[in-house]
């Protein structure tokens, strides 16, 4: 009865081992739907979820502040799952309150200056900008303190480290 802790630690530690192996993701954090997901390499087009290493420089300052985890980006910090929501050739207009890419207001896009604990947040600044070659621009939406272009501006595609397909995602969401 003593080895079955260590049988029960052992079979979930080989679960997670062939789960990451075989690119499932699993996400808690409020940006994107709790639940579990399958990370593809393949083109990136608008609507797709994308699993994005943040900027040294932007990862390590989330981070220090607790907004991420330790994990395998570049930056020591873990990856975020975010919206693809502006692709190059886009007209990304940012206005002191929300965001709208070729004219339409992003849902959700308003701009928080603070962080939940009153603390100053950077913001991209105000003004107009056409999405260029490889570059995209990330959005949330389903919180209003994401860490996301809002805050970071586009990403090159090469932050992207996949795609994102839902497998199951708690109901409700």
């Amino acid at each position: 009865m003593r080895c079955r802790p260590c049988i029960v630690c052992l079979a979930v530690a080989t679960v997670l081992a062939a789960s990451a192996l075989l690119g499932i993701r699993w996400n808690v954090s409020p940006s994107v739907a709790p639940g579990l997901y399958l990370a593809r390499q393949r083109a990136v087009i608008r609507g797709d979820l994308a699993l994005v290493c943040l900027p040294e420089v932007m990862g390590r300052w989330a981070r220090l502040r607790g907004y991420l985890r330790p994990g395998r980006c570049p930056s020591g910090s873990q990856p975020l799952g975010k919206w693809i929501a502006g692709v190059p050739g886009d007209r990304v207009e940012i206005f002191s309150e929300t965001v709208a890419i070729n004219g339409l207001t992003l849902e959700g896009s308003s701009r928080e200056r603070t962080d939940a604990h009153d603390r100053p947040v950077p913001m991209v600044a105000e003004g107009v900008l056409v999405l260029g070659r490889g570059e995209f621009w990330l959005h949330s939406g389903r919180h209003r303190r994401s860490l996301d272009s809002r805050v970071y501006g586009p990403l090159d595609r090469s932050s992207i480290q996949a795609v994102l397909e839902p497998l199951w995602t708690f109901p409700g969401n």
